[in-house]
């Protein structure tokens, strides 16, 4: 055996045991979006804060190497009627949550006023974990509007795009921690010029785009960007508002039917909902020390039937394609996106260890679902459902590659599990159950939410090096990436 192929075995194998448990904590965690509540011991991780009229609030968290979930516990027990809290986004050692005090039982709406907006902190000034009661936001904003800038200091700011599309403008509601006061608004129609117009074969974003959030570098964070997954990234410089420079607008690659069809005008029809099918991640790459932008997409093969056991539409998954694109430029161009791997279903490697895993998961295992199916079916990997594709933010050797899949047996299954693909040898690494839907509707996966960021070292103009913070808007049924 050649030295060049034991080390590469060797690596395959540190890759595959990457999801096992360590006494070291891990770089960056998958943060299960929905937030568990009840009763929990409290631990070195645990916050006490207090939410409006004195309620106490405790907040945990519960670390765990990717593909495994990190989850969110909180405890409330001055609330009546508790409900779903949920991780709006993460950012460093930051977390903002959205926890439902004031709401009334299920299955009423719960309302914005009802909800207290909190900051938890991974390790506060003095080392300890922290949890800060925001100021209730007015005007009010959705779930996926939302972002955090990380400060110097242990300063923050909290941000929110809103658009207004009857008035062609957005409006920037923010909150900064420093000035010690309530939440600012200022409408910018700079933003919605900078938003359309840019690709004749997109549709203009008239909504802000979706939130996407991750941390890696240790450096001052500028701006964020507000990321529609079709329609590109709006960058606002929160530093310099209402510039004629403040505003960027980064197109992402499309599929080549959303393109080509309607003679070759483009057509938003030809675009489903983006949120299970692409993500995106920004990161600083270790080699140039240059910022970057990963892309993960994915297509599948399939056809519609009626599943026999929930009654529902369904379809049967022939095979699925996952693509990764890479933006080193940032400049504004299609040009800037280069296109990395692609790897289909079908073409993964497993190995017997992960074999094993994928048989002991029962995520292969699919009970009857069409007419004429009297027994559980097992499924090859290409047949499972597979949706979220999250590029890694450990941007080391063996992880640069990494792409993250949550799969189940078939579409609206109450669990999820995730898949760790190695995209660079089309292997599959990892595969972990990441949980169980605990409502109609609510799914169970991860937020393509990754913060990562870039900055010029004179913190000019040049949005080229610029340190750039993510937010996917409107991921519902995800949760987020969050790095350390």
């Amino acid at each position: 055996m050649s030295t060049t192929t034991g080390n590469q075995r060797r690596r395959r194998r540190r890759r595959e045991k990457s999801g096992s448990s360590s006494s070291s904590p891990p770089e960056w965690i998958l943060v299960n979006k929905g937030v568990y509540t009840g009763n929990h011991r409290g631990n070195s991780t645990t916050a006490v804060g207090e939410g409006r009229e004195n309620l106490t609030i405790q907040v945990s968290l519960s670390p765990a190497q990717p593909p495994r979930p990190s989850n969110v516990l909180l405890c409330c027990p001055g609330v009546r009627y508790p409900r779903e809290s949920e991780v709006l986004f993460t950012a460093d050692d930051l977390l903002l949550l959205r926890v439902p005090v004031a709401a009334g039982p299920a299955p009423s709406c719960i309302g914005f006023d009802e909800c207290d907006y909190l900051i938890y902190r991974a390790a506060g000034g003095d080392g300890w974990p922290s949890l800060t009661l925001l100021p209730n936001p007015d005007p009010n904003f959705h779930d996926g509007d939302v972002g955090i800038l990380p400060r110097a200091g242990g300063e923050y700011t909290v941000a929110a795009l809103v658009a207004n599309p009857t008035e062609n403008e957005y409006t920037l509601t923010r909150f900064d921690s420093a000035a010690g006061e309530g939440w600012t608004t200022k409408t910018d129609g700079h933003a919605a010029s900078a938003a359309a117009g840019e690709n004749p074969h997109q549709r203009a974003a008239t909504q802000p785009p979706h939130d996407h959030h991750d941390h890696h570098n240790r450096r001052r964070i500028r701006a964020m960007g507000w990321v529609d997954l079709w329609t590109g990234i709006l960058v606002y410089d929160l530093l310099r508002p209402g510039s004629g420079d403040s505003l960027r607008h980064l197109p992402l690659p499309l599929p080549m039917h959303a393109i080509t069809c309607n003679h070759r005008m483009g057509d938003e029809l030809a675009l489903p909902c983006p949120r299970s099918l692409r993500g995106i991640v920004s990161f600083t790459k270790r080699d140039t020390g240059k910022p970057c932008l990963r892309l993960a997409g994915l297509a599948g093969e399939r056809l519609p039937y009626s599943d026999i056991e929930t009654q529902l539409p369904a379809f049967a998954v022939h095979d699925w394609t996952v693509t990764t694109w890479t933006n080193t430029h940032m400049a504004g161009y299609y040009e800037d996106w280069h296109e990395e791997f692609t790897v289909r279903g079908s073409d993964v490697r497993i190995s017997d260890a992960v074999r094993s895993q994928l048989i002991a998961s029962g995520l292969l295992q699919r009970k009857p679902s069409r007419d004429g199916e009297t027994v559980v079916e097992e499924l090859a990997l290409h047949h499972l459902y597979v949706s979220q594709p999250t590029p890694s933010l450990n941007n080391g050797e063996e992880d640069d590659h990494v792409v993250y899949l949550m799969a189940s047996p078939k579409c609206l299954h109450p669990k999820a599990w995730a898949l760790a693909l190695d995209m660079r040898n089309s292997t599959l690494l990892n595969v972990a159950e990441f949980g169980t839907e605990t409502g109609p509707s609510l799914g169970v996966t991860y937020r393509p939410s990754t913060i990562q960021v870039h900055e010029s070292a004179d913190s000019s103009s040049d949005w080229e090096n610029l340190r750039l913070l993510l937010i996917i808007c409107n991921q519902d049924g995800t949760t987020g990436l969050f790095g350390d």
